[in-house]
């Protein structure tokens, strides 16, 4: 493989790579038998067949009409990525407490409805208990707030990013963000 300057392109917002050594950072992938694309996977096998193995990395949106489910996946999502590294949740409208609710249930199997009425069985309480004790144990951020500004959500996912990595960022949901100057709103 042929190497070429560096200095032949250049970029302000990431260093250029001459292709020789992308080529050598790949080939010595194949050789390790590297998957070539980390996946993240969801809480549902047929999702992630779907997707051959799940989330690659890059931007995912969720859509689907009101009530269809969207937090529902984020939160059953944000645990699982957070096995892989740190994750920052940020929820327009849901509290933290009803998260790492829903979080803990899905983890436990617990019904949801069981802990909002107050009717958990002995062996529930335990199960939800330890649910909620792993979930606190992982690298994940729950961030609850109606005046979240998109700004705000890429400053703290770059430093996480350089600090800690990052296996993922998830708003739920994007159309309530609003922009520095209370302007602006996404609009459907």
């Amino acid at each position: 493989l042929s190497d070429w300057s560096s200095d032949v392109c250049s970029s302000d917002l990431k260093p250029s790579q001459a292709a020789s050594e992308i080529a050598r950072r790949v080939m010595a992938k194949a050789y390790d038998n590297t998957p070539a694309v980390q996946r993240l996977t969801t809480a549902w096998p047929e999702v992630n067949r779907a997707m051959f193995g799940g989330y690659a990395p890059g931007l995912h949106i969720v859509a689907s009409r009101p009530g269809g489910g969207k937090s529902v996946v984020a939160a059953q999502t944000a645990p699982i990525w957070a096995m892989n590294g740190p994750v920052l949740f940020y929820s327009m409208e849901m509290p933290e407490d009803d998260i790492m609710q829903r979080m803990a249930c899905q983890r436990s199997g617990v019904a949801y409805s069981a802990v909002l009425e107050g009717r958990l069985t002995a062996d529930d309480r335990e199960a939800y208990i330890d649910a909620l004790a792993a979930i606190g144990d992982l690298p994940l951020r729950i961030v609850h707030s109606g005046s979240i500004t998109p700004q705000r959500i890429a400053a703290e996912a770059r430093i996480a990013a350089k600090t800690k990595g990052l296996a993922g960022v998830i708003v739920d949901y994007v159309q309530l963000l609003r922009w520095a100057d209370q302007t602006h709103r996404f609009e459907s």
